[in-house]
């Protein structure tokens, strides 16, 4: 619990015990998972070799061992771990992918709190950011569900404030609103409260994320269809993304573009305005399909140069080379680390992210190092 929520005070409790504890294996697992958690991969992998000296066929330390180790350029000894790790009796892959999730991706609680902090100042930026996490509260790389009970609890914090802003607070409180709302008659009657899409002047909110949240409510409650949005907003919606400069708004623009000729435009243009992988991710996901698409081509070169470690980037890079009979060693490192960073989505009808793609690259590399020319076998 303190790691989720007070990693100041965790990092220093666990060095704690793990210096006083030495010989005790859990004290010095926990203590290099919060070193890994911190990026202190030195330190994390001197704690993790002792940890499995004491424990020495457990699975998932043994594969976050191999992180530290690949980071830190000791290539054959990262591969050597991940071997452990596929041979150790206890453990599995599924145990290795939740803690490498609680590593890399802090607990949504902890913003919270921080954001709370802030609008108790009439911050409205941080109001957005609150209602926005409650919307898509994502506690693992598997779900990133609405809660909506936090969702109406912060709402009603938010309501208690005096805004020096009116106008700025109505769309938040518009977006957490119709995220709320069930049916299809409570979406119209939210927006048209506020005045926002269902309004008779079809008003967009300024803020991106509450926009999103607010298209979102309009598609699941069929309030309008997808189809319906892009033709009344798809425009505005653009423009608006270009003056501001919103990422989400941008994300929206994406969205409503998807299954039409102006979509890899929108994500080029996106990805060039606000530097977000999401958009370089999803542009080279498109130009995947086309015939000319090679290891050359200008946006995977520009993609894989400002997104080294962005797993389906990093994919491509490997599948070209392998394709093109091209040493494989160095895209595999580089998709190795974009793996650990989050973790693909599985191939196949169950769209969790996994280790999958972890392993079979592993199992690539220590082939490749072995015998450079085997990629072909």
């Amino acid at each position: 619990m303190l790691f989720r929520f007070d990693p100041v005070a965790s990092y220093e409790l666990h060095k704690l015990v793990a210096e006083k504890e030495p010989d005790e294996a859990n004290p010095q697992f926990e203590w290099a998972m919060q070193q890994h958690r911190a990026g202190e991969y030195a330190g994390a992998a001197a704690s993790y070799a002792r940890y499995v000296q004491l424990v020495t066929d457990f699975a998932p330390a043994w594969g976050l061992y191999a992180e530290c180790l690949i980071r830190l350029g000791k290539i054959q000894e990262a591969v050597a771990a991940w071997s452990n790790a596929e041979e150790s009796r206890n453990g599995t892959l599924a145990m290795m992918e939740s803690m490498l999730c609680e590593i890399k991706l802090p607990h949504p609680e902890l913003k919270r709190q921080q954001l709370l902090h802030k609008i108790t100042d009439g911050d409205v930026g941080a109001a957005r950011q609150l209602i926005a996490l409650d919307c898509a509260y994502e506690v693992d790389w598997w779900n990133s569900p609405i809660r909506r009970d936090l969702l109406k609890n912060d709402l009603d914090s938010l309501r208690g404030i005096e805004w020096k802003s009116p106008a700025k607070i109505n769309e938040v409180f518009a977006a957490a609103e119709v995220m709320l709302a069930e049916e299809k008659m409570d979406v119209t009657a939210v927006l048209k409260k506020h005045g926002y899409l269902l309004d008779d002047a079809n008003t967009l909110p300024h803020s991106g994320s509450m926009l999103s949240c607010m298209i979102s409510a309009v598609e699941d409650n069929g309030a309008l269809t997808t189809e319906q949005i892009r033709d009344r907003w798809s425009t505005e919606i653009l423009e608006q993304a270009r003056e501001s400069k919103d990422v989400e708004a941008f994300n929206v623009a994406a969205h409503l573009a998807v299954g039409t000729p102006a979509l890899s435009d929108i994500q080029r243009e996106a990805w060039t305005t606000t530097s977000d992988s999401r958009f370089a991710t999803g542009l080279v996901v498109g130009l995947s399909a086309e015939k000319d698409f090679g290891l050359e081509h200008p946006d995977l070169v520009a993609a894989l140069k400002q997104f080294p470690e962005e797993s389906m980037i990093a994919r491509f890079e490997v599948l070209l080379s392998f394709r093109s009979d091209k040493p494989l060693t160095e895209s595999l490192i580089r998709a190795i680390k974009a793996e650990y960073l989050r973790l693909s989505i599985q191939r196949g009808f169950n769209p969790r992210r996994s280790a999958q793609f972890l392993r079979a690259y592993f199992g690539l590399l220590k082939k490749e190092l072995a015998n450079p020319k085997s990629n072909q076998e």
